[in-house]
């Protein structure tokens, strides 16, 4: 990634990463050896228990319609 970049360059944004499901970001860092760190990703956060409306919501649009 580059540092000039915003993350929508990079496929991340307000549809792609919600409160109820975050992206995730990892970091590898490349050795001298020219081998990566084993990649380890920790939760900072964790996401809130969405409202019943909201809930609602999700299930009707993943839901097909039929006429």
């Amino acid at each position: 990634m580059e540092d000039d970049k915003p993350l929508q360059d990079y496929g991340i944004s307000i549809v792609t990463a919600k409160a109820q499901a975050p992206a995730q970001l990892g970091l590898a860092i490349r050795t001298e050896t020219g081998e990566f760190e084993a990649l380890e990703i920790t939760p900072y956060s964790s996401p809130p228990d969405l409202p019943d409306v909201m809930k609602n919501q999700e299930a009707a649009n993943g839901q097909e319609q039929v006429a």
